[in-house]
Parts: C-alpha cells; sequence; structure tokens
C-alpha cells in the first residue's frame, strides 16, 4: 500500500482536496474488504454493517453496493437488495 503520509504532504489547496479524497477512497476501500471477509465467515450483519460504512463514505462505490446487495439477499430480504 501506498506510504499515507506520502499522500499527506499538502502544498496547496488542490493538494489537500486530493489527499482527502485519496484518504476516503482507501478508508471505503477498506471497510469493503472488512465486509467481504465477514461474508465469508457467515457473519452477514457486520459484512452489510461494513459495507454500509464504505458507501457512507462513498456513495458511488459500485463494489460495496454489490457487497451489500448480496448480504441482504442471504437475509433473504431480496425485494430491499434489488
Amino acid at each position: 500500500m501506498e506510504n499515507i503520509l506520502t499522500k499527506l504532504r499538502i502544498h496547496d489547496n488542490s493538494d489537500y482536496r486530493s489527499s482527502i479524497s485519496y484518504l476516503m477512497k482507501v478508508q471505503a476501500e477498506h471497510y469493503y474488504k472488512e465486509g467481504c471477509d465477514f461474508f465469508k465467515m457467515g457473519q452477514y450483519t457486520e459484512s452489510l454493517a461494513l459495507c454500509d460504512m464504505a458507501l457512507a463514505i462513498k456513495p458511488d462505490y459500485t463494489d460495496a453496493w454489490d457487497g451489500s446487495g448480496v448480504a441482504l439477499v442471504e437475509f433473504g430480504q431480496d425485494v430491499e437488495a434489488a
């Protein structure tokens, strides 16, 4: 993983916005990957919660939307997943 401290060296406002955007993306990916791990262990509640956390940070994160849908299907909530 790229050294986050390197990304935090801020020189102007565009660097600041870019760094914040990068950190939000990294955090969303982290939550999504943890959600996948919980899903593999059959812990669907935790998986769904982590995918939702990823989506709260990055609403256009399609993998997290897919993960939420799959977790909901495992709960038998096909209607909400659609």
